[in-house]
């Protein structure tokens, strides 16, 4: 066998692999292609982003490759023949500046409805004058090397801007309370997520629902996703997981919806997984009674003083007894030190 049958074999032989591999991960998680199951209202939209972009740049891809393995057989070096010495085509090189260009404009246009949908605040649930909390809930997380946590708002009375009253979510006051790397949320209910970081930058990566959005010290963001399936649904035909357990030993667990950090955040980067537990609402609400119930004192909910709110504004509280010193809302020293 010459070296370029050789090279064949060996490439037939990867593309065999990738292939066996593909279906097996396939058949493991029981979904298809690339991307597993969408769960969330915006999942189709952000599967069609996907696959769009993805048939084009392979498009652009085979083309350019073909061209350039065109060009390496079409020009390679044979006896008798002299070199030609070219500076380029002015033409075509703007054509393929301004091609791509264009692309990307369309690209950005395309996808800029979904992307306000999921990403601009002023279009969320609880900012929706008709919307009351029976609609939505809200969640407050907070992350650190290497946990996540997420602080439950307490349902008190209050009164909407017309001064009729309403059920209102408050952070800050008993019967808010905090979990740690597991959210637990209602079926078919949006979950406004508000977030921060403590030391670095995290990445907040929920797969099955299509939402990933990076966690910055010192930025307050605001982001949604629902779920259509609860987590029992979603585990009827899908096997159970062997995981490691901190003691080095295999353990078998039901699946979870993962949560994912997907920022390398340290040296202990794998102990951000959490996991999303989606029940029933008539479940949810009893979880949530239940484990305000068994929450310790409110002030527990502050984390370390990091994320302390005030109950009035709902806003947090700034200044040296509140924030973390690698805050950078906290950066005066530095400045002061020229550095």
């Amino acid at each position: 066998m010459n070296f370029r049958l050789r090279q064949i074999a060996l490439l037939a032989l990867l593309i065999g692999l990738c292939c066996c591999s593909g279906a097996g991960a396939a058949d493991y998680w029981k979904d298809t292609h690339w991307l597993p199951e969408g769960v969330s209202s915006y999942s189709k939209d952000i599967d069609a982003l996907f696959y769009f972009i993805l048939v084009l740049t392979g498009v652009v891809f085979v083309g350019t490759e073909g061209a350039l393995v065109f060009f390496l057989v079409k020009y390679r070096k044979k006896e008798g023949e002299k070199s030609y010495y070219t500076h380029g085509n002015h033409k075509l090189e703007m054509i393929w500046t301004i091609a791509p260009a264009v692309i990307l404009i369309v690209i950005a246009l395309i996808q800029a409805k979904t992307w306000n949908q999921i990403k601009d605040p002023s279009t969320f649930a609880d900012n929706d004058p008709n919307a009351s909390i029976n609609d939505y809930i809200r969640v407050q997380m907070f992350a650190k090397q290497f946990e996540w946590h997420f602080r439950y708002p307490a349902i008190v009375d209050g009164k909407d801007a017309s001064g009729k009253p309403v059920k209102q979510y408050k952070f800050g006051v008993d019967g808010s309370f905090t979990v740690q790397k597991k959210l637990t949320v209602p079926k078919g209910k949006k979950v406004i997520v508000e977030m921060t970081s403590l030391d670095v930058i995290h990445s907040f990566y929920l797969p099955f629902m299509r939402l990933k959005q990076d966690v910055v010290p010192g930025m307050m963001i605001k982001c949604w996703f629902d779920a259509s399936k609860t987590t029992n649904e979603m585990r009827v035909d899908r096997p159970k997981m062997q995981l490691m357990s901190p003691r080095g030993k295999l353990e078998e667990r039901e699946w979870d919806y993962p949560i994912i950090c997907a920022e390398l955040c340290g040296i202990q980067h794998y102990q951000m997984a959490g996991t999303v537990e989606v029940l029933e609402p008539k479940e949810y609400d009893e979880w949530r009674k239940k484990t305000a119930e068994q929450a310790a004192q409110v002030e527990a909910s502050n984390i370390w003083g990091y994320w302390k709110v005030d109950p009035e504004t709902q806003q947090r509280m700034y200044g040296e007894d509140n924030d973390n010193k690698r805050s950078a809302f906290n950066f005066k020293n530095e400045e002061e030190g020229g550095h």
